[in-house]
């Protein structure tokens, strides 16, 4: 049985970034500082999973726009409901609705983050040293 090799690094340059897209053919996750961000002549050659988690959020978003739109056509069109003399489409009418959406995007965010299979925060990797974390290399 062949074991996988796993290498995790921080980079704090670009060439050394560049260097390790190159020569890695096992690279899972690479991370820098967030004030170098890396040009578009590696984007190619790094592949990263795809998740279908955007196609989801637009999805939900099409159909939380569905709803808020079929209120508006049920308050001015179909059934106009008169509060306290002001016109069908007030806005006052929408802020419970507007309310509630929020409280589901933030459901629907916190539980696309909690069941992705992304990289959870370590605190070792917030120093500026360089890390390679390996079996192979490590013995």
């Amino acid at each position: 049985m062949q074991t996988k090799k796993y290498r995790i690094e921080e980079f704090n340059n670009r060439e050394l970034f560049e260097a390790a897209a190159h020569q890695s053919k096992s690279l899972i996750d690479i991370r820098m500082p967030a004030g170098e961000v890396p040009d578009d002549s590696i984007s190619g050659k790094i592949r990263y999973p795809h998740y279908p988690f955007r196609y989801i959020l637009w999805i939900s978003a099409l159909m939380a726009l569905l709803a808020l739109l079929f209120q508006i056509w049920a308050t001015t069109v179909s059934y106009p409901l008169f509060f306290s003399g002001k016109n069908p489409s007030s806005w006052i009418l929408y802020i419970p609705f507007a309310f509630e959406l929020f409280v589901f995007f933030a459901v629907v965010a916190a539980a696309i983050v909690a069941y992705s299979r992304m990289y959870m925060f370590r605190f070792d990797f917030n120093e500026n040293k360089y890390y390679v974390i390996s079996k192979e290399i490590q013995e």
